[in-house]
């Protein structure tokens, strides 16, 4: 259902914009809470899901991010995945589990993960 939300709030259509408008401050807030639990000056995200990885979404976050912005606050850098947030768990797995990961796992995990979509 996310995906015709956003493409209508794509096509200007105003409930759906109100929904998706409010989904991406809702975002925004979460984004902003949870880069304050980071040490670095930047702290690098990005979107995925139908809903949010959409380019309406996409642009309405980092609307609502640079609106928020701060000198003295964390830089938000917005970062692209071809990986589903599924992919992102695995590799962060790996990374908690100090598991080296070679340059090529994330294009193998895309392909696996792409044979399994419904």
């Amino acid at each position: 259902m996310a995906p015709l939300v956003t493409e209508a709030a794509a096509r200007n259509i105003p409930l759906a914009v109100r929904v998706c408008d409010s989904a991406a401050d809702t975002a925004v807030v979460g984004i902003l809470m949870l880069a304050c639990c980071f040490d670095q000056p930047t702290v690098s995200i990005a979107l995925t899901g139908s809903c949010l990885s959409s380019p309406y979404m996409v642009e309405a976050v980092q609307k609502g991010l640079d609106a928020a912005y701060r000198p003295e606050g964390k830089r938000i850098q917005y970062i692209t995945s071809n990986l589903p947030a599924v992919g992102g768990a695995l590799l962060d797995a790996y990374h908690l589990a100090q598991i080296k990961v070679s340059d090529n796992i994330p294009t193998m995990l895309q392909c696996e993960l792409n044979r399994y979509t419904t």
